[in-house]
């Protein structure tokens, strides 16, 4: 056999290689750095770009909690703060999947509204229906207060909002002292279905339906509303109540029930169906509503 080097007696079945073979060996190492540099340049890239996709949701949560832990909500304002202008702060985020609309009153005073409301009412800066109504005999489903009168006394839902001297409470409880406080102050109380109850998620209503559902909530001494912009379940809805850190939120009528809002350039935002209710029966006498007026 004739040695790789023997280049004068090469045969004529034999290949010539030509060129050196140091000078092939740098190409080969040449063509392995750039694509190690290649592969270096597009992991760099990509880092900032996973990175910021994990944080997204924890971004905007972050944000939502500083924003709505600087919101002071005000029960008798003084004389120079009564001069601030009374509107509905609205916000979109999202809690994980669920996108959620957050109305969040500022110089404004809550209160409950029995019958037909005015859209028309210069004062209403948000109104959304607050107790159900049975379908049956149009009566209000749960204990009811409206100016310290007694409308309805049931227990049918553990979930409750109290207003009392403008001061108003979110809680759930089978029995309240706020109930009989209210019916003696001349204030406001309704029931509802409790969805969180001291950062813990409560679900009484255990349907496995899915529909945009509302929801009256607290985070400290900090009052708003939120609307789930998306069919969702109580439990997940109520989940992500929890989730952005609400203390205690209840159940307000959601699918399809008329309401709106005035944001700060006086633009009214309604959502709902107008005329609902007398699309599918006479608009009941007891249909209430939780309203927030301008102070």
């Amino acid at each position: 056999m004739r040695k790789f080097m023997d280049w004068d007696n090469i045969g004529d079945d034999e290949i010539r290689i030509i060129g050196d073979r140091n000078t092939k060996r740098s190409h080969q190492r040449r063509w392995v750095l750039l694509l190690f540099a290649l592969l270096v340049i597009c992991l760099i890239i990509s880092i900032p770009i996973l990175i910021n996709g994990n944080k997204s949701n924890e971004t905007i949560e972050s944000s939502l909690f500083n924003s709505i832990d600087t919101i002071e909500y005000q029960g008798i304002l003084d004389d120079e703060s009564a001069n601030l202008r009374s509107f509905c702060e609205i916000r979109d985020t999202t809690v994980e999947t669920l996108p959620l609309r957050l109305f969040i009153p500022h110089n404004a005073r809550p209160t409950l509204h029995k019958g037909k409301i005015d859209k028309s009412d210069p004062e209403i800066i948000y109104a959304n229906m607050a107790a159900d109504v049975r379908a049956d005999n149009g009566g209000i489903l749960g204990a009811f207060v409206l100016e310290g009168e007694p409308l309805a006394w049931g227990l049918s839902r553990k979930g409750y909002c109290s207003i009392i001297d403008d001061v108003i409470t979110v809680g759930v409880a089978e029995n309240s002292p706020l109930f009989e406080r209210a019916t003696e102050v001349g204030g406001y109380f309704f029931r509802q279905y409790p969805l969180v109850d001291n950062g813990v998620v409560l679900i009484e209503n255990k349907a496995r339906v899915y529909n945009y559902l509302r929801a009256l909530c607290q985070i400290g001494d900090n009052t708003f509303m939120a609307h789930s912009l998306t069919k969702v379940s109580f439990h997940n809805f109520a989940q992500a109540l929890a989730n952005i850190g609400c203390d205690n939120a209840i159940y307000i009528v959601g699918y399809e029930a008329y309401g709106w809002a005035v944001d700060s350039d006086d633009m009214v935002h309604e959502f709902g169906t107008d005329g609902y209710f007398d699309s599918v029966v006479p608009e009941p006498d007891n249909l209430n509503y939780i309203v927030w007026k301008r102070k």
